[in-house]
């Protein structure tokens, strides 16, 4: 297959999947507790290059994270339903302010899939400065699930309001969401060559 003819074929599966943008926590797996399982690394298996990621994170020094940009979003596959249609802006130049709102309270076996963005992911957990806050999170988190006294609750629980804030407001990405059930042509034209 031509490389030109597959890149066109792919620009236009793309826009014909996509669901719109919004911005989603990428310190977690799972926008901290409230959506589906991300899988990675299945489009593209390929690993974290150092090389790259030292790059990146020059880039982000030099002209700030970028992260809520049209030309830097990630690109992930959902079910069209798990989504509030509210909460999706369409491709505009600019910056993007809306945050990812879910359907479902709880999310169990259901799993999206990035289809690029591994290392701005990858950023984000081991060198933003957020991952220090989502460290909180997680303590507290822990700590509430073993207490039992009510005040200390309470500690735990506010500890957590004030970490997911900070991370909604800092920690983000913006995404580009794609129906997977639109996406089908675009992951086997990416699969297969």
């Amino acid at each position: 297959m031509d490389s030109q003819f597959v890149l066109e074929r792919i620009h236009s599966d793309l826009k014909n999947a996509t669901l719109g943008y919004a911005l989603m926590t990428l310190m977690d797996h799972n926008d901290m507790g409230r959506g589906p399982r991300l899988v990675t690394q299945t489009i593209n298996p390929r690993p974290i290059n150092l090389k790259y990621a030292k790059n990146f994170k020059r880039s982000v020094r030099q002209k700030g994270l970028q992260n809520r940009k049209v030309e830097n979003a990630i690109i992930v596959g959902v079910e069209k339903t798990w989504l509030e249609d509210s909460c999706l802006e369409p491709m505009h130049e600019g910056v993007y302010t809306k945050v990812v709102a879910w359907t479902k309270s709880q999310f169990r076996t259901e799993k999206a899939i990035l289809f690029n963005g591994n290392h701005r992911l990858n950023y984000m957990k081991t060198e933003d400065p957020c991952r220090f806050t989502h460290f909180k999170y997680c303590i507290a988190k822990d700590n509430l699930e073993k207490c039992s006294k009510k005040e200390e609750k309470q500690q735990h629980k506010d500890v957590m309001d004030q970490a997911e804030k900070i991370i909604r407001e800092q920690g983000v990405w913006l995404v580009r969401f794609i129906d997977l059930g639109e996406s089908a042509q675009v992951y086997q034209i990416l699969v297969h060559n």
